[in-house]
């Protein structure tokens, strides 16, 4: 009579770990891109929100130019988390108002 081992074989064991590594070659690229456009969207929406306040700080304040963020967050237009994520997409105000990025900005 033949004892039967309970477990794996070794060519089972490598079968599996050869799939699981294939999928994750297929998988994690993919994963980086989605990050990558989450990320731009992101920093797009932020673009358009801050240019919307400015806009708005514009329309109460018509006199009152340049835009600055200093402006914006003393005003309350603009909340420190904004503020911080403007510098780091290297966003600033140009003298009519307008978001622009700064050359070294992502």
């Amino acid at each position: 009579m033949v004892k039967k081992r309970k477990g794996f074989t070794l060519i089972e064991v490598v079968t599996a770990l050869f799939i699981i590594g294939l999928l994750t070659m297929l998988i994690l690229p993919n994963i980086h891109r989605v990050r990558d456009i989450a990320n731009r969207r992101q920093a797009e929406t932020m673009e358009r929100t801050i240019q919307s306040q400015a806009d708005l700080y514009l329309l109460e304040h018509p006199e009152d130019r340049p835009v600055t963020k200093e402006k914006l967050l003393k005003d309350n237009y603009l909340s420190n988390q904004q503020s911080a994520r403007m510098e780091q997409l290297g966003l600033d105000f140009d003298h009519e108002g307008n978001v622009k990025r700064h050359k070294n900005g992502k």
